[in-house]
């Protein structure tokens, strides 16, 4: 990976971005559904399991981009 690429990783489930793989796996956790039909005791096969957690992430790759000042890019955007 070059110096200029930015490869941002997103929760499929949601839309979540993050620059940090490990930090997008711990968010995809809480999609993770119980066994119980509350779904407070969460499924051991899914959980921590990076496979399963590469099933609902996919990585994207911002090959093009323009950088702006923070004071010029309306809250919103």
């Amino acid at each position: 990976m070059s110096e200029d690429e930015l490869i941002i990783y997103r929760c499929t489930e949601c839309g979540k971005l993050s620059t940090s793989l490990g930090y997008i796996h711990g968010h995809a956790e809480k999609h993770n559904p119980g066994l119980d039909p509350w779904g407070l005791i969460p499924d051991p096969r899914k959980t921590a399991n990076p496979d399963h957690l590469n099933t609902i992430v996919e990585a994207v790759r911002v090959e093009e981009y323009t950088t702006h000042h923070p004071e010029d890019v309306p809250a919103n955007w």
